[in-house]
């Protein structure tokens, strides 16, 4: 009888993924996280881009500071819409005709197309109404803001589809280039010892000693605001969280037998690190990092919160929080009046944050040497 052999790799591999998706906690984070990449890969489709050149900008429709319930289809006749009327250059409306529409219907809404067909007629007459009523419709018509609007018209559903994706480069790419600066010096550190452990590391002491958002916004105040130079300043000093990390890991791991026997056998000490080093310590890092992530979209919020990061109008979930910060308490008699310009950002960040840490907790169970095998 023939018998079948397993490589040991792939029966760890499965042994590994059977653990993390038996954990309830790792599943909801998977299915969470899965949910977000679902949303930023269809961000065109879900909400088309009102600027092609910047899809990032949020559409607004006027310049209302008081934020706007969620709404469904209507015609909206605001400034700037009456006014492409008249700017529309594939059909002209005479002076006549404009000048009723900017008298009658200026800052004026119409919840269906019936009504704003007899309020047309009653202004316009039947004849005027059926030839213009399409020009009408095309720079009146209002889809509905889903999510509300927040301070300045600014539409939140667009502003969360879009920001899922800003949320992903901020978390994935801080968090990358402080891994990249952060591991480099961890594993020449550790490798080597002796002066060059001791420069690199009481450099990091020294960076330490500064806290972490104060040492942030002082790079950002240096650099100029702007979502670019929050990532830069975010990268510039969280990478002293994985020197420390891996040059810990390095240092058990260079005194075991594997790495003595290559020592022995005359390897070059960049193989060693590479081939024999590296792939052993860095676990570990990769699960803190993975729950890093989530709080660097919350640091980058807060910095934008405060004003440090994008424009007003921008993509950005804690941007969105900012422009809502008049409304937080609503109304002396309704509390709540303007719920939805912080509930739906802060909810897509709270759950954005929970997805990475699940998953990282998920990770530390699976790789943990000492729950692995429980």
């Amino acid at each position: 009888m023939a018998t079948t052999t397993h490589d040991p790799r792939l029966r760890e591999l499965q042994f590994t993924l059977s653990r993390i998706f038996r954990n309830p906690a790792a599943i909801i984070g998977f299915s969470l996280m899965a949910v977000f990449v679902a949303i930023a890969m269809a961000a065109p489709l879900l909400a088309p881009p009102y600027d092609k050149n910047n899809p990032y900008i949020m559409p607004h429709d006027g310049f209302d500071p008081t934020p706007k319930p969620p709404s469904g289809e209507s015609f909206e006749f605001t400034t700037k819409r009456v006014l492409n009327i008249k700017r529309d250059k594939t059909r002209s409306i005479p002076d006549d005709v404009y000048g009723k529409l900017k008298q009658a219907f200026k800052d004026r809404q119409f919840a269906s197309e019936k009504a704003l067909l007899a309020a047309l007629h009653e202004t316009l007459g039947a004849e005027d109404t059926e030839r213009y009523l399409p020009l009408i419709k095309t720079h009146t018509m209002n889809q509905g803001h889903r999510f509300g609007t927040t301070s300045g018209q600014y539409d939140i559903y667009y502003g969360i589809i879009w920001g899922t994706r800003m949320a992903f480069l901020i978390g994935i790419v801080v968090v990358g280039a402080a891994l990249l600066i952060g591991v480099t010096l961890g594993l020449i550190a550790g490798y080597f010892g002796g002066w060059i452990d001791e420069l690199i590391m009481r450099f990091v002491d020294v960076v330490y000693a500064i806290p972490m958002l104060v040492l942030a916004m002082a790079i950002v105040v240096a650099f100029g605001r702007g979502l670019t130079n929050i990532m830069i300043a975010l990268a510039l000093v969280e990478w002293r969280l994985y020197v420390r990390l891996f040059r810990a890991e390095i240092l058990t791991i260079r005194e075991r037998d594997f790495v003595l026997a290559a020592k022995t056998m005359g390897v070059p000490d960049w193989k060693i690190m590479l081939r024999h080093i590296f792939p052993n310590a860095i676990y570990p890092v990769l699960i803190v990092a993975s729950m890093e992530v989530g709080s660097m979209v919350i640091t980058a919020a807060f910095m934008s919160f405060i004003g440090l990061g994008a424009p007003p109008g921008y993509a950005d979930w804690g941007q969105m929080v900012a422009l809502a910060r008049n409304y937080i308490l609503g109304t002396p008699d309704n509390p709540f009046a303007y719920w939805f310009t912080v509930f739906f950002p802060g909810t897509a960040i709270v759950l954005f944050v929970l997805a990475w840490n699940l998953i990282g907790d998920a990770l530390r169970d699976a790789f943990d040497p000492r729950q692995r095998r429980r």
